[in-house]
């Protein structure tokens, strides 16, 4: 069982490699230039929001003529136009990918900034929804709704290079199901985030404490998330994303033996171990997801492997229970069985 692991971060770290560098691009406002990059891969920006992009074929002082991916020639008014990416000249496959799911990998968000009045809806698993919104250059704020219960999030992201970004922020979720007010089960992750690469071809790692309220607040946990994406062709791309939690274990006396009756269950008295934090993590969450994407909407198929690693063992010998810290061992969600689960998202950007 433990080649499951070795397997599992060998393969995530030769996928992470082959992660391209951040093409070479200017983005710019002087419309007096633009006739000087006929035949050149570019991006339009219009002061409605619009988005277009080709190689550029013709600028006059009426329209700028380009010519889509798909062999269209597209006529923008040139009065219209605010910004424009030039692309290095030697064309890659990921040039022209779009990915309305921009902000985020699988579920956790990538560190870059979102744009100004940038507005996403998403549909996770259909029973989650979610929504992010671009407050400023800097401040995003993220919301989700589902049947456990509701998650907000806030964050601040700055760009330290063209193909570096940090962010930091913090998760807050809360359970609909609870006995009153004062007793509202509720969790709080304040993380980091670093992005590096490019929004649509990234290497994003990021990690946080995990706080729990239920009556008072208590820290069990400790999480670490590495990602990626990866660009295939002008519309797909592979989206990669790995939750790692460490927490408290349970760490028995060397000599625990107790008399057995046939009314004991077998959950070990307290009086026999300690809690200690462990090296090892408790769970591991892999996850990859192949992704459709366009400049308005994006679909996610994937799978997610979740895993838990436990190291408690029992035995019942001469009459006697002993609890020992055995061999640390990875089971799935039932038992011996790993099972990976389907993952389906669709999001939809908005503005």
């Amino acid at each position: 069982m433990k080649s499951y692991i070795s397997v599992i971060t060998l393969f995530f770290i030769l996928l992470f490699m082959e992660i391209p560098l951040p093409s070479a691009e200017i983005e710019s406002s002087d419309l007096d230039a633009l006739a000087d990059y006929i035949y050149s891969p570019i991006r339009i920006k219009t002061v409605q929001r619009g988005n277009f992009q080709g190689i550029l074929r013709d600028v006059n002082e009426q329209w700028v003529e380009i010519i889509a991916r798909d062999g269209q020639i597209l006529l923008i008014d040139y009065a219209s136009i605010e910004t424009y990416v030039l692309f290095d000249p030697v064309l890659e496959k990921d040039t022209f990918f779009q990915d309305s799911a921009s902000n985020r990998l699988i579920v956790m968000p990538t560190a870059f900034p979102m744009e100004t009045g940038e507005f996403h809806v998403a549909n996770q698993e259909i029973a989650a929804f979610s929504m992010s919104y671009g407050l400023n250059d800097s401040v995003s704020l993220w919301s989700g709704i589902s049947i456990p219960g509701l998650l907000l999030n806030a964050r601040y992201s700055t760009a330290l290079s063209s193909g570096f970004a940090v962010s930091f922020g913090s998760f807050a979720g809360f359970s609909w199901f609870a006995d009153s007010f004062d007793s509202i089960p509720a969790v709080m992750i304040p993380y980091g985030i670093a992005s590096w690469g490019e929004e649509n071809n990234n290497f994003t790692i990021g990690g946080g404490p995990v706080f729990l309220f239920n009556q008072e607040w208590d820290m069990p946990g400790f999480v670490l998330v590495a990602g990626g994406k990866k660009v295939l062709t002008s519309t797909t791309s592979l989206v990669f994303e790995n939750w790692i939690s460490w927490g408290l274990r349970e760490d028995f006396h060397p000599m625990n033996p107790i008399p057995y009756t046939e009314d004991d269950d077998d959950d070990p008295p307290e009086s026999l171990y300690d809690e200690k934090w462990s090296a090892v993590p408790v769970m591991i969450f892999p996850a990859v997801c192949f992704r459709i994407a366009s400049e308005r909407l994006s679909w996610d198929i994937g799978i997610v492997v979740p895993l838990t690693i436990t190291n408690t063992d029992y035995i019942r010998e001469d009459d006697t229970h002993y609890w020992e810290n055995g061999d640390f061992e990875i089971n799935g969600i039932a038992d011996d069985f790993i099972i990976p689960i389907p993952l389906i998202s669709v999001t939809y950007r908005i503005d």
